[in-house]
């Protein structure tokens, strides 16, 4: 597909990655292309304000198996209070 075998996807908030390029995602994961998702923050500030972070988390989990996308994982930082110097940096 792009002459590349692994794929990683950094998303802010939980429904980014779909939203943002799910029909990326599907197109590595049906052409064989290894895919990782990391999801930044827990999504609370979101729409509805106060959504419970475990929906969000699960929403998403559906959406990138639907995309056939396994390899998932969640920071879990506050929405709208990542540090400067998180786990990237280290």
């Amino acid at each position: 597909m792009i002459g590349v075998d692994k794929v990683l996807v950094l998303a802010p908030h939980p429904d980014d990655e779909v939203i943002g390029c799910g029909a990326f995602l599907k197109g590595c994961s049906e052409s064989g292309i290894a895919v990782k998702v990391v999801i930044v923050t827990d999504g609370a500030a979101g729409v509805p304000v106060g959504t419970d972070p475990d929906v969000r988390r699960s929403e998403s989990r559906a959406a990138l198996l639907h995309l056939g996308v396994r390899d998932c994982e969640f920071w879990d930082y506050p929405d709208g209070d990542v540090p400067l110097g998180g786990p990237i940096a280290e």
